[in-house]
């Protein structure tokens, strides 16, 4: 059985010490996570200049946006939890992708209290 859990959604980022620059540098993913639609995004975006960092995961990501490295691509969610980070106007026609979240149960499992406990309180989580 599926149950949804969330829908993560995406913006493009960067430190307050970088709103309202023309042409701000940029930063994004590397390695494995180079091929991800965020990424993709990111350099249909900014990908005329090479970007000033490449990092290997999202929350190394999201710092150094914090730190005012560049702007990026990063989900909503992991941006509301980072300091002096505003969200910024996206390139037009860029894309911005969504992430849905599922969980999956067997079906002879789905009404074991335990079970239905930690789905309900992911599926709480993950809406805050």
């Amino acid at each position: 059985i599926f149950c949804k859990l969330n829908t993560v959604t995406y913006g493009v980022f960067g430190h307050e010490d970088l709103v309202g620059l023309e042409d701000p540098p940029w930063v994004g993913l590397a390695g494995t996570l180079a091929w991800i639609p965020e990424q993709q995004a990111a350099e249909r975006a900014f990908g005329r200049k090479p970007a000033r960092v490449l990092v290997e995961d999202v929350e190394a990501l999201g710092q150094a946006v914090a730190l005012g490295l560049g702007v990026g691509v990063l989900p909503r969610g992991l941006a509301a939890t980072l300091s002096g980070v505003q969200e910024l106007k996206a390139p037009v026609g860029i894309g911005l992708p969504e992430r849905t979240l599922w969980a999956l149960v067997h079906r002879a499992k789905r009404d074991v209290p335990r079970i239905r406990a930690v789905f309900d309180w992911l599926v709480e989580r993950l809406s805050e």
